[in-house]
């Protein structure tokens, strides 16, 4: 197997685009105003929407602060934790081995065009399995 050239490698990426799922940037206030939308949540609205016909708005205040204090204290960690994954995902480097113009070579996975993969199980590593991708004469 001679594998592809350089070249094509290239225009197959170009073409196909990068081996990686797109992260999509999720809106901080949106993600703030979901911890408000949910039964536990809705129950403590309830609760709070009882005492204004009674005209207790202690009553009313407390329930509205349990509601922000419960937003926040499920907002909060999760906000941390996601800026945890995504400093390892930036310093996560996955490394291939290919096959360029005969050679193997180590190379960033990402910047490799998606195909099918089969595992080659006496290695460990993993082969194209896509009959357009390599050269199967000798």
């Amino acid at each position: 197997m001679v594998g592809l050239s350089s070249a094509e490698a290239r225009e197959r990426l170009a073409r196909v685009g990068r081996n990686e799922v797109p992260e999509a940037k999720r809106h901080l206030v949106l993600e703030l105003l979901k911890k408000f939308w949910g039964p536990s949540a809705w129950m403590v609205e309830l609760v709070a929407l009882v005492p204004v016909p009674l005209r207790h708005f202690a009553d009313l205040a407390l329930a509205l602060g349990q509601l922000v204090v419960n937003a926040a204290l499920a907002f909060l960690p999760e906000r941390r934790a996601s800026g945890a994954v995504a400093a390892l995902r930036s310093r996560l480097q996955v490394n291939a081995r290919v096959r360029r113009q005969g050679r193997h070579a180590a190379e960033n996975s990402r910047l490799i065009c998606a195909t099918r993969t089969a595992p080659a199980w006496n290695k460990g590593n993993h082969r194209i399995n896509d009959p357009r991708a390599v050269s199967t004469s000798t």
